[in-house]
């Protein structure tokens, strides 16, 4: 490997690490209509552990990247989507 690929490949990580950490831990609002202010932790959920004694990761809710942005209405939450997968309505 080449000096210059070794300086790209530390530089990418230590760049990439700390960015992505910081997303992983921002807290998110929402404006529910029936639920009023519902506040999304990073910090908690990433903290969690499942019935299977393993911890929560990014991919546990975030698996398929075709639903990034996508948003689900209480109803379908109810029905076992987004929030609803873990929580009970």
């Amino acid at each position: 490997m080449s000096f210059r690929t070794i300086v790209l490949t530390c530089a990418t990580l230590l760049v990439s690490g700390p960015l992505a950490w910081s997303l992983e831990l921002k807290d998110i609002t929402y404006d529910t209509a029936n639920a009023g202010k519902v506040v999304f932790s990073h910090k908690i959920h990433l903290s969690k552990k499942s019935k299977d004694k393993v911890a929560f990761s990014c991919g546990t809710c975030h698996a398929d990247r075709k639903s990034r942005g996508t948003h689900y209405t209480m109803a379908q939450m109810e029905n076992g989507k987004s929030c609803g997968a873990c929580h009970n309505s």
